[in-house]
């Protein structure tokens, strides 16, 4: 199987919830809400986490305040991934 590996954010806080890779979505938090990244303090909440034999994906809910984002990480598994030997 072959898949994009991807990093895909959510902003809520935003009108229609519009979505950014994560550099898009570092710039949206600076130019738009007055956030630095790297000085942001928040929670990180798991939504989701599902295990594949050539792939994961995790999906997380960032609260920054009143600010809430969403981050949808997918991913194939590397040849040494002991997780995806297990399915063999």
């Amino acid at each position: 199987m072959t898949m994009e590996n991807k990093c895909i954010w959510t902003c809520s806080a935003c009108k229609g919830s519009p979505t950014f890779d994560h550099e898009e979505m570092m710039t949206h938090l600076r130019e738009v809400h007055d956030i630095d990244p790297a000085k942001a303090k928040g929670t990180r909440t798991m939504l989701a986490h599902v295990d594949a034999a050539d792939w994961f994906s995790w999906d997380y809910e960032w609260t920054i305040g009143d600010l809430v984002l969403k981050q949808s990480i997918c991913s194939e598994r590397n040849a040494d991934d002991p997780f995806s030997r297990m399915h063999e």
